[in-house]
């Protein structure tokens, strides 16, 4: 079992606290890309396996499919496409009450678009160029070029030691491999270098992992490809690689193939799994892939997932599954040292440090998938330079990361690996640091902080997340809003073998608006006698995350069709819904008359868009009760106007009061600037269907570190007043 002490690494660069460079840029060739949920698709956990078959035989007898079975100790459970939509809300409003279910969530589909502007086949180098050199040399300017990762990292100084990841099985989850590549082994299968893998993507041949995309091929590469012939080396060349395909030949996929990915990689053995592939802005901690990941993480096998690429959409807009506990979150640099303009922002939403390391990732050498090398640009092509180098010291001593030398023959202990001091509401008093002497000598050790640039993460709304540009708070001057540190000790001499602690408390910045949620951060630098730096990242918020606007005013759009026409709900307007499914007959038939052209009179269901400015761990769409109309309308009968709602049906839920809420909600953990669509038929329970009155929805959101059993934790937004009935309330319908 390979072994992962992240606190033994010299970190060069890490946090949001060096992502201050700004900009609009295009995706080249991520699988970041854009995602939605799939209402008519669920992935759920079971509490064992009996309770996986119990609910497939109750999903397939409902005529709908189990698109993928897990049966990992790491994850049991299924997903499913639901059949007719007609009846899809009751399936899964019965499914959802079935005992043994631990967790629903809608299903993510992760749609790419991309720009490439890489030259496809460009060579690296002339195979015979003067200058360039093997394992065994050091450093033209060709070589710099075409390998200056491995410089910049010191990964060639292991290559020369003799560690290139020999034994280490890493799995590649993402668009596959082209394995018949001359760098990647030229075959699949046992005795080959890529020895392991099988494809879970829409497409393609099943247990084939061979990649029509592109993006895999060149993670792989770039973790452990090598051809002597033309001069290309990876970081672990020696290591067994494997590779599971999850995006088919669009770069498209769901979230269930790739779980169903990452579940066979723990498996088939992996004992590293890296993924480039995931959904942009994520960002939670407690979605279904980043929470699999840190659960094979806190299992022994260290998880390396990108960042993301979307430097634009501001700060907290971390990539899952990179945003999970204890996944390892890579960021890019330049050859400068320069955050590269392909780098996300973290941190998460419960302000878990994000990015845990930053690497080269641009203009990167790559394998591609037509046999040939080229240059490419992300945090796609960093990550598995970290996981290349996670095996190159797991090989030499069983832990590290980024620079791969120092971590091979670190001789100093730091934990933990970093200091998340929370917000203002939640900030803690003082953290504790353990530094252990792992020398055989003696070693002075000096303390000190190195801050970095506040950043806001609310433009000057304090509602709208900064985009477009991520800016310090004293423009030229970052420094100076940074936090203080205080040490309970900044200097001390640790014989070998022993240790000592460290506490580290924060005093935020003064002057900041904390109505922005400025996010400050920066390092406790440790440095030892015998030259070594170690840097711990730190980090904390000012301003309350609970207290903070999750909706603006215009954040729930309501529409439906009125008089052929798809529009905005107005007040106090009538619905005409199909009539119920379950037989059902609301109201008295054929009491009204219809007036088809009326543009106040709506026909078929409710469309509903809900648009967060921040996350929320929970939102939820009620159905509630209007009171009567003082006057009625000549057009509607009076009964679409008055209340006919029984008290029974009246639910009190987390201190809110309603008649129940639309199909597909509670929604968990959902993204900031994100879709969250609705369709309301006028059922609000399984099998049932509200009486002809007056209704508005009111989408609900949870505040973050809110508390769901306090109303005061909620915030609200509302749609306008409707009245209620069906089709068969009226005259000739």
């Amino acid at each position: 079992m390979v072994c992962l002490a992240l606190s033994t690494l010299a970190l060069l660069l890490a946090t949001t606290a060096v992502a201050t460079a700004s900009g609009s840029v295009a995706n080249n060739n991520s699988t970041e890309a854009n995602h939605d949920s799939n209402y008519q698709a669920y992935i759920f956990e079971c509490e064992s396996d009996r309770y996986t078959e119990l609910l497939a035989n109750v999903v397939e007898g409902k005529g709908c499919q189990v698109r993928h079975k897990f049966d990992s100790k790491v994850f049991r459970g299924l997903s499913m496409q639901l059949g007719n939509s007609t009846t899809s809300d009751n399936t899964v409003a019965e499914i959802k009450a079935m005992k043994g279910i631990r967790g629903m969530w809608p299903l993510k589909i992760l749609k790419h678009h991309t720009i490439q502007d890489k030259v496809e086949n460009q060579p690296v180098h002339k195979p015979k160029e003067e200058g360039w050199r093997g394992l065994d040399q050091r450093a033209a300017d060709t070589a710099y070029q075409s390998r200056w990762t491995h410089l910049m990292t010191n990964v060639d100084k292991l290559h020369n030691k003799g560690f290139t990841g020999n034994g280490i099985k890493i799995a590649v989850v993402d668009s596959g491999v082209n394995y018949t590549h001359p760098a990647l082994g030229g075959c699949f299968g046992k005795g080959c270098r890529v020895a392991f893998g099988d494809n879970f993507s829409s497409d393609g041949k099943k247990g084939d992992p061979m990649d029509c995309y592109d993006h895999g091929t060149e993670v792989a590469g770039i973790l452990g490809g090598h051809s002597a012939n033309d001069s290309f080396i990876g970081a672990a060349p020696n290591a067994t690689l494997m590779a599971y395909r999850v995006l088919d030949c669009n770069g498209d996929g769901t979230e269930d193939s790739l779980i169903a990915g990452w579940l066979r990689a723990e498996k088939d053995g992996a004992q590293i799994i890296i993924t480039s592939s995931g959904f942009q802005g994520e960002n939670w901690a407690q979605r279904p892939l980043a929470m699999i990941a840190s659960r094979i993480s806190a299992g022994g096998v260290p998880c390396i997932g990108s960042l993301g690429n979307s430097q634009e959409k501001g700060l907290f807009y971390a990539m899952s599954p990179g945003s999970g506990d204890g996944v390892i979150a890579v960021n890019s640099f330049s050859s400068s040292y320069e955050i590269s303009e392909l780098s996300a922002h973290g941190p998460t939403w419960d302000l878990g440090i994000k990015p845990n390391v930053v690497v080269p990732g641009q203009g990167v050498p790559v394998t591609t998938k037509r046999g040939g090398y080229g240059f490419d640009s992300g945090t796609s092509f960093a990550g598995p330079l970290v996981a290349g180098i996670v095996a190159l010291v797991a090989e030499a001593r069983g832990g590290g990361l980024v620079d791969a030398w120092r971590a091979a023959d670190a001789t100093t202990l730091v934990e933990p690996a970093s200091l998340a001091f929370n917000d203002t509401d939640h900030r803690a008093a003082s953290i504790s640091l353990k530094i252990t002497n792992q020398a055989k000598y003696d070693m002075t050790y000096q303390l000190s902080n190195l801050t970095a640039a506040t950043l806001y993460t609310l433009d000057g709304s304090a509602i709208t997340p900064s985009e477009k540009e991520v800016r310090s708070t004293i423009e030229g001057e970052p420094n100076q809003s940074g936090a203080v540190i205080k040490l309970s000790r900044n200097s001390f001499t640790l014989g070998p073998g022993q240790s000592a602690t460290v506490d580290v408390s924060a005093v935020e910045p003064s002057g900041l608006d904390s109505a922005r949620l400025p996010l400050w951060s920066g390092w406790v630098v440790i440095s030892g006698s015998d030259g070594s730096n170690l840097t711990v990242p730190y980090l904390g918020l000012s301003g309350s995350l609970r207290s903070a606007a999750v909706m603006g005013h215009d954040a729930l759009s309501v529409r439906s069709f009125s008089y052929k026409n798809f529009k905005t709900i107005q007040k106090n307007s009538t619905f005409i819904f199909l009539d119920p499914v379950s037989g059902q007959k609301p109201g008295r038939p054929a009491s009204m008359e219809m007036f088809t052209d009326d543009e106040d009179i709506y026909h078929g269901n409710v469309f509903l868009t809900l648009r967060l400015a921040l996350a929320s761990p929970q939102v939820r769409m009620d159905i509630d009760i209007c009171p009567p109309e003082n006057t009625t309308t000549q057009k509607v009968s009076p009964d679409v106007s008055m209340n006919c709602v029984p008290g029974s049906i009246v639910i009190d839920s987390y201190g809110i009061r309603s008649i129940g809420q639309i199909a597909g909600f509670p929604q968990y953990y959902v993204s900031r600037n994100k879709p969250i669509r609705g369709e309301w038929d006028g059922s609000f329970s399984k099998g049932r269907y509200v009486p002809l009155g007056r209704y508005k929805i009111v989408a609900r959101a949870l505040a973050i570190f809110g508390d769901a059993n306090n109303v005061s934790h909620w915030q609200t937004i509302e749609s306008p007043i409707l009245s209620a009935s069906y089709l068969h309330n009226y005259i000739d319908a």
